[in-house]
C-alpha cells in the first residue's frame, strides 16, 4: 500500500525542502563528473577584458562616424581631430576605471549582480570625472559622448558581461567546467547545508573537493565526498582553489586557516549565518577593534517602493502599448477556438498584506475546468491547493502554445497598471494555499505579487511548494530595482526557450 497523499500543511515543512534540495545534490554527485581546474579565473578574466576593451572601442568608434557625418551646427564647434583625441583619452580612462572600481575581481565576476552595479558606476564616474575636468579648466566636451557614447557603451558593456556569464553557467552546469575544487570545513550539519548549496548552485563555481567534519561525526555525511581529518587539515589547504568555513571553528581556528593560507593563490570564505540574506543589506561595521556585521532591516515603504511603484507604471504601460496588436490578435483566437467562454480569465488571489484581487489571464482551458479540478487531483494523488499536472485534459488548443510562451499571463500587465500586483514580485498565491501558510510563509505577502519573479526564473511549473516559497521569501528580504531589472531580463529568455511551463 502506497504513503497516503500529505497534506498541503505537511507539504510546507521545511524538511520536505531540504529533502528534495539533497536529492538534487545527490544526482550531481551521481552524474556530473567536473573537470577541476584552479585557474579558470584568470582565463575567463582575460576574456571579460577584451569584451570590455571591444565595447569601449566600438561605441566611442560609433560615436566619431556619427559626429563626422551630422552637419557643424548640430555636431557643435569641436573639431573632428580634438573629438578623437577626446574619445582616446576618454576609453583609456574609461577602461582603467573599470579595473580601479575591481569590476573584474573573483568574488563577483559571472555571478553577483554586485559585477553589474560596479559596472555602471565605472562608467558614470569616468563620464562624470570627465564631465568636471571639462568644466574645471574650460574644455571643449562634446554632448555627443553623453547621448551616444555612454550610453551605448554602457548596453554592450552589460550585455558582453551577461553573454559572458551565460557561457560560463551552461560551461558549469552541463560540462562540469570553470568550477574551483572547494575543502568545506565545520561541524557535520553545517558542512552537509553547504555542500547541498554548493551542488545545487554551481553558478556559484566551487565544487566540493573534500570535507573536514570537525564534531567527529564525518560517518554521518550523506554525500560520497573524500573526508579529511581536522588534524591532517593543514596538508590539504594548497591541494584546492578555496577552502570555506561553514560553521563550528571559533575565531583563533579561523585566524589560523587564514595565517596558513597567506602565502597560497587558494580563496578563504566564510558561510554567514543568514544565508538568504545578502546584497546591499549586509556590510561591516568596524570600531576601535570591534568588527561587527551591519544588517539593515528590510523596509517595505518610502521612497523605494515608491520608485518600484513607478517602474511597474512604466513597464506596464510601454507592455500594453507594444503589445495591443497581439492582445487583439490573441483574444480572436482564443474565441475562434472555444467561442462559448469568455476571452479572459479571472480568479481570486491573495495580494499585499493577505487582501484578495481579481488576476487577469487570457483563457487557456475549457469552460468547466473548475468543475473538473476535483476529479483530475483524485486521480492524480495530489493537493488541490497547488494543482499542476502536465499533460492537463482541460487545457485548450490554442491554452497549450499560450501557456508555454507565457502568452497568457500578459493581461496581468494591467493588474500592475491599477495596482494590484507588481511586475516582479512573489508568485501570486491562490487563498487556500494561504490558509497552510505559517507564519514565516506570510512574509510574502508584505510586498505585492508579481508577474515574474526568482520563482519564474528558477523553474517556474517544475518548482515544489516548498521550493516556491523559499525563493519567494528570499525576494521579499533581498528586493532592489536592480534585482529586478535582472529578474525581468532573465525571465525573457526563460520564456523563450519555453522552459518549465505547462
Amino acid at each position: 500500500m502506497g504513503m497516503p497523499p500529505r497534506s498541503p500543511a505537511d507539504r510546507l515543512k521545511p524538511r520536505d525542502d531540504a529533502l528534495v534540495q539533497t536529492q538534487k545534490a545527490q544526482e550531481r554527485i551521481a552524474t556530473l563528473h567536473p573537470n577541476l581546474d584552479s585557474n579558470w579565473y584568470l582565463r575567463y578574466r582575460r576574456q571579460v577584458r577584451l569584451m570590455d576593451m571591444f565595447a569601449v572601442i566600438v561605441s566611442l568608434g560609433i560615436s566619431v562616424v556619427v559626429r563626422s557625418i551630422l552637419p557643424f551646427t548640430v555636431a557643435a564647434t569641436l573639431r573632428i581631430e580634438n573629438y578623437i583625441m577626446t574619445c582616446i583619452g576618454l576609453g583609456i580612462g574609461w577602461f582603467f576605471m573599470l579595473s580601479l572600481l575591481k569590476t573584474r575581481r573573483r568574488n563577483v565576476i559571472g555571478t553577483s549582480m554586485a559585477e553589474y552595479q560596479a559596472v555602471i558606476q565605472a562608467s558614470v564616474l569616468t563620464f562624470g570625472f570627465a564631465a568636471i575636468v571639462s568644466y574645471a579648466f574650460m574644455l571643449e566636451l562634446s554632448r555627443m559622448l553623453f547621448l551616444l557614447a555612454l550610453p551605448l557603451g554602457l548596453l554592450m558593456l552589460l550585455v558582453g558581461r551577461w553573454v559572458l556569464r551565460s557561457r560560463l553557467n551552461a560551461r558549469r552546469n552541463k560540462q562540469g567546467l570553470a568550477l574551483t575544487p572547494t575543502l568545506v570545513v565545520g561541524q557535520l550539519a553545517d558542512v552537509d547545508a553547504v555542500v547541498t548549496d554548493m551542488l545545487n548552485t554551481l553558478e556559484a563555481g566551487y565544487w566540493p573537493q573534500a570535507v573536514c567534519v570537525i564534531d567527529g561525526k564525518s560517518d554521518a555525511f550523506a554525500y560520497d565526498i573524500p573526508r579529511v581529518p581536522y588534524d591532517e587539515l593543514s596538508s590539504h589547504l594548497k591541494r584546492v582553489g578555496a577552502v570555506i568555513v561553514a560553521g563550528g571553528l571559533d575565531a583563533q581556528q579561523t585566524k589560523q586557516l587564514a595565517w596558513e593560507l597567506e602565502s597560497s593563490d587558494t580563496e578563504l570564505l566564510l558561510r554567514p549565518m543568514l544565508t538568504d540574506i545578502a546584497g546591499p543589506r549586509v556590510s561591516m561595521q568596524v570600531a576601535d577593534g570591534l568588527a561587527l556585521m551591519h544588517l539593515d532591516l528590510p523596509r517595505f515603504e518610502g521612497y523605494q517602493l515608491v520608485i518600484k511603484r513607478l517602474f511597474d507604471i512604466a513597464v506596464a504601460v510601454l507592455a500594453l502599448l507594444l503589445l495591443s496588436p497581439l492582445l487583439l490578435v490573441i483574444a480572436v483566437i482564443i474565441k475562434i477556438d472555444d467561442p462559448k467562454g469568455p476571452i479572459i480569465f479571472t480568479q481570486d488571489r491573495v495580494g499585499l498584506g493577505g487582501k484578495t484581487f481579481r488576476i487577469h489571464k487570457f483563457r487557456s482551458m475549457v469552460v468547466d475546468a473548475e468543475e473538473r479540478l476535483a476529479a483530475l487531483v483524485r486521480a492524480q494523488g495530489g493537493q488541490q491547493a497547488m494543482f499542476k499536472m502536465k499533460d492537463d485534459p482541460r487545457i485548450t488548443r490554442v491554452g497549450r502554445f499560450i501557456r508555454k510562451t507565457s502568452i497568457d499571463e500578459l493581461p496581468q500587465f494591467w493588474d500592475v497598471l491599477i495596482g494590484s500586483m507588481s511586475i516582479v514580485g512573489p508568485r501570486p498565491a491562490l487563498p487556500q494555499e494561504v490558509a497552510t501558510y505559517s507564519q514565516r510563509h506570510l512574509r510574502r505577502l508584505l510586498i505585492k505579487p508579481g508577474i515574474t519573479g526568482l520563482w519564474q526564473i528558477r523553474g517556474r511549473s517544475d518548482l515544489s511548494i516548498e521550493e516556491s516559497i523559499r525563493l519567494d521569501l528570499r525576494y521579499v528580504e533581498n528586493w532592489s530595482l536592480l534585482g529586478d531589472i535582472v529578474i525581468v531580463l532573465k525571465t525573457a529568455m526563460v520564456v523563450l526557450r519555453g522552459s518549465g511551463s505547462y
